[in-house]
């Protein structure tokens, strides 16, 4: 049996035709199927709600006088649907990671989404007005952008990798990134114009990382680097924001 590979009609993985001459890939990553598990499925809520149901439709036979064995039998068969619903939205989590792949370049922002139907959305620096940046306390993260009044995607089409709940002026989001804030970082540096050094691809298991002219465009072991200061630097549930120059 050969391994299928969802990025073999790609050029580059997860970029729809090769690079400019001139341009960098420094990242290239996608998201963490728990993070968006949690946090877009909100798989903790919604075990608890079955974790309740199974609660009432345990003790509401025994509070009318019936035995235990039958309050047992009435929780008991919650938890095959409460399994099956989990299944479901962990199937569909690690489905969104599989077929995600993020790239920034020294020049804009490439998101590959979707899984029925892929979806390549090409970000150039000067439409984006702005970036924000939260992170979760487990080294997970969130990159909203806001791009200006002529960039518009509707929201249905970017869901999941939309900010919540803006629905008027859609943001494309890098979601649930591991390791995000050195991702962050690098991205903050690229819109200002600084010189930046790639970062190790997070699925480098997956992406290759071209380059033009010499070896220092290559990623290097500086990535790591960045990987384990952010560690100490980011808090649990902060936010920020970095701005592209106009």
């Amino acid at each position: 049996m050969q391994d299928h590979d969802d990025f073999d009609f790609d050029p580059v993985p997860g970029l729809p035709e090769l690079l400019p001459s001139g341009e960098r890939m420094l990242w290239q990553g996608g998201p963490d199927w728990h993070r968006i598990a949690v946090s877009v499925f909100q798989i903790r809520w919604v075990s608890g709600y079955f974790l309740l149901l199974a609660l009432f439709r345990g003790t509401e036979p025994i509070y009318y006088g019936a035995p235990m064995m039958e309050g047992l039998m009435g929780a008991l068969w919650i938890v095959p649907l409460w399994i099956g619903t989990l299944a479901i939205l962990l199937g569909i989590s690690w489905l969104i990671q599989k077929t995600t792949v993020y790239t920034i370049t020294d020049k804009r922002v490439v998101m590959r989404i979707g899984i029925a139907l892929p979806l390549t959305l090409n970000l150039p620096f000067k439409e984006i007005l702005s970036a924000d940046f939260r992170d979760y306390g487990d080294r997970t993260g969130d990159i909203p952008l806001t791009l200006s009044g002529d960039s518009k995607i509707a929201y249905p089409v970017l869901w999941p990798h939309a900010r919540p709940w803006v629905l008027r002026t859609p943001q494309p989001m890098l979601r649930g990134l591991p390791n995000a804030a050195p991702v962050a970082r690098l991205l903050a540096d690229a819109m200002s114009g600084k010189a930046v050094s790639p970062l190790i691809s997070i699925k480098c298991d997956k992406v290759t990382t071209p380059h033009h002219g010499s070896s220092s465009d290559r990623p290097h072991q500086k990535g790591q680097d960045m990987d384990h200061e952010a560690g100490h630097e980011t808090g649990h549930g902060t936010s920020g924001a970095f701005a592209s120059p106009r």
